[in-house]
């Protein structure tokens, strides 16, 4: 076998066991995630729905943008 050949191989099997690394992490996180239970936040919801009626019209992320600055600045008192 070359020497190139085996470099090659080499490559090949690492970045399987790469691959396979984030592979299990990401079913890690996935399963985390499914089985966590989800929380709903009406006041998001609520500030959400007010800003989307005010922001009728804009673009879609813009939209979101004042929206979630919004519901930012409730925690970090900016308003």
């Amino acid at each position: 076998m070359k020497k190139n050949d085996l470099f090659l191989a080499n490559f090949m099997l690492q970045d399987q066991f790469i691959i396979s690394a984030y592979k299990k992490r990401t079913e890690i996180l996935k399963k985390k995630v499914v089985s966590s239970p989800f929380e709903i936040c009406l006041e998001r919801a609520r500030l959400f729905t007010e800003s989307y009626k005010k922001t009728k019209g804009e673009p879609q992320v813009i939209r979101f943008a004042k929206a979630m600055e919004g519901w930012i600045s409730i925690f970090i008192h900016i308003t």
